[in-house]
């Protein structure tokens, strides 16, 4: 094969050596082969001629031409990352309202509007609103297996009490709407304990299918 035009002298090769990350798949003649690129996640291993899969949580190096599978550096927003900062702010102030609106709804219980909103519902959602908003902060420390398994847990746990009363608000308004007046009182499940068994049992079902 000719060589470099520029300095005049032949060259003769069928290929050329791989760079780093590649491995060489082998053709007939010795001097003949395919170079192919590893996967993210491979090292080279068999004297370039093969890749093999990093443990967890490595990766494999650059700086070592792929031929080696380095542990990854663990990273994390800390407390004091400046984005941390702006959401521990946000969660701190969204949660000092939370409780005055929790406060706000107890004190006023007994009118009419709370009433007629499923009061008892919305004080699980409420909770279910300052259990996220404290998750928040909990996910700017330092992870662990504990500290995962917590957060995991509190996170799947909000969305599911924050949702399955609204679902219950739901259906008790279609079924309420649906029925005419008179009929009304023979409506079964539309009473405010009912409606918290239910709601509980979907979390419970969400409880389950976390530690699952």
């Amino acid at each position: 094969m000719p060589g470099d035009a520029d300095s005049g002298i032949p060259e003769s090769v069928c290929s050329r050596p791989c760079v780093a990350g590649e491995y060489k798949i082998q053709k007939e003649l010795t001097c003949c082969w395919e170079c192919l690129r590893c996967r993210d996640n491979e090292r080279i291993v068999n004297k370039n001629t093969s890749c093999e899969e990093c443990p967890e949580f490595t990766w494999p190096d650059p700086l070592l031409d792929f031929t080696t599978c380095t542990e990854i550096r663990l990273t994390y927003y800390s407390t004091w990352d400046t984005l941390s900062i702006l959401l521990i702010t946000l969660a701190t102030l969204t949660s000092v309202l939370t409780i005055f609106i929790a406060v706000f709804y107890h004190k006023f219980r007994e009118f009419q509007v709370i009433k007629a909103s499923s009061r008892e519902l919305s004080f699980i959602q409420l909770l279910a609103i300052l259990t996220g908003y404290i998750n928040v902060k909990s996910f700017q420390t330092l992870p662990s297996d504990t500290s995962c398994v917590i957060n995991f847990f509190l996170f799947c746990i909000s969305f599911s009490a924050l949702y399955a009363p609204l679902l219950m608000k739901t259906i008790r308004m279609h079924r309420i709407f649906k029925t005419s007046v008179e009929n009304i009182k023979g409506l079964h499940f539309i009473s405010p304990i009912s409606q918290v068994c239910s709601s509980s049992a979907l979390i419970v079902v969400q409880v389950i299918h976390t530690r699952s």
